[in-house]
């Protein structure tokens, strides 16, 4: 990504590859995690690799497009991306209703993606073993209060 970045207090700020959109959001996820399902085997191209942040922390800004699907849970799912160059810079599934993905690759540069949680891990290509950070694997989507435990006990430790 041709990316300009800044620290803005304790906020990033990125841009797609052309520039045209931008995103806000802190400089700390909650959580870093992989989605192993064939919806993002389809989106992304394999494996989902991303982190979470709280939606209501997170400003998406520009000329954006924004496509919407149902997810593997059957709920909606929403991904920003620039209506310019494509470039994917964030997703709110409902499932977990408040919550914003980032994509792991768009912040390459600034955060050493570490996974803690992997879901559909059934699903997933035996070329990414069992990365050492992984704190919880699901075979399913993990549920919302399962995920939110791991969270919960994450922020403890």
């Amino acid at each position: 990504f041709k990316c300009e970045n800044t620290l803005v207090g304790r906020k990033m700020k990125k841009a797609c590859f052309c520039g045209k959109v931008n995103i806000d959001f802190p400089d700390k996820p909650l959580l870093h995690f992989m989605c192993h399902c064939t919806d993002c085997d389809l989106m992304w191209n394999g494996a989902y690799m991303g982190f979470v942040y709280p939606t209501d922390e997170v400003t998406v800004g520009g000329e954006k497009s924004i496509f919407q699907f149902n997810g593997g849970s059957g709920l909606g799912f929403e991904i920003d991306l620039c209506s310019t160059c494509g470039t994917k810079v964030a997703s709110r599934p409902q499932v977990v209703d408040g919550l914003t993905y980032i994509p792991a690759g768009f912040l390459k540069n600034e955060i050493d993606f570490s996974p803690q949680v992997e879901i559909f891990a059934y699903n997933k290509y035996k070329c990414f073993g069992n990365p050492e950070t992984l704190v919880e694997s699901f075979d399913d989507n993990g549920t919302v209060e399962r995920i939110s435990a791991v969270i919960e006990a994450m922020n403890q430790s």
